[in-house]
């Protein structure tokens, strides 16, 4: 449906356009008829009629020399991260994987969404092989040198980081606990048996029968 403003603008212009022609041509149209009266009349004639249409012609012309001098060009498309940084945020990273995907399908030389993964892959899904796959497959897919240079630095940079992170926290040591005899010092029912000779002490003499 066309604008109520745009329609009514274009009957204007149509009206000062039906309304401007006989007044450009009154030279040939009425000097042949009125003689000398319209020769001196139809030069203000034919300037009212250019007074009309003037809108449009200096639009026109503006248009022209703005191309001119500034060329139009198309507008850049840029990537949307927000749908596939959304996704994230849910924990969807099937979802999200996938939105990446097609904006590196889109854009090549993107480096964003590789390092995105990578960093999807270390940090949410503690997968080191998976991000090595990913830094694998971008410096495949970059094309410009650049770009590949920038993804082994972000690359580095995390695992590095997480070098750092596991040396600060190492994983605890589980030691395995072998059965040992009890004590001597143990309860009774817990003492190791004496399977050597019987000996009884004779606390008087302070000798052993």
């Amino acid at each position: 449906m066309i604008d109520p403003e745009l329609r009514r603008e274009r009957i204007y212009m149509a009206v000062r356009w039906i309304g401007a022609v006989p007044f450009l041509f009154s030279i040939p149209i009425l000097v042949p008829i009125w003689g000398q009266v319209a020769a001196w009349l139809a030069p203000f004639l034919t300037a009212f009629g250019a007074i009309l249409i003037s809108p449009e012609i200096v639009s026109f012309c503006a248009r022209r020399v703005n191309n001119l001098i500034f060329p139009s060009r198309p507008a850049e498309r840029k990537p949307n991260y927000g749908i596939p940084e959304a996704l994230v945020a849910k924990g969807q990273y099937e979802e999200a994987e996938a939105e990446y995907d097609r904006i590196i399908a889109d854009f090549p030389d993107e480096v964003m969404p590789h390092t995105a993964l990578i960093n999807i892959a270390i940090r949410r899904l503690k997968n080191a092989k998976l991000a090595e796959n990913l830094f694998k497959r971008g410096v495949a897919c970059l094309k410009k040198k650049s770009s590949r240079e920038i993804l082994e630095q972000v690359y580095a940079g995390m695992i590095t980081q997480i070098k750092s992170v596991e040396e600060e926290n190492p994983p605890p040591i589980h030691i395995r606990h072998e059965e040992r005899p009890a004590p001597i010092l143990a309860p009774p029912a817990q003492r190791p048996k004496w399977n050597g000779p019987k000996t009884k002490l004779n606390l008087s003499s302070g000798k052993s029968e």
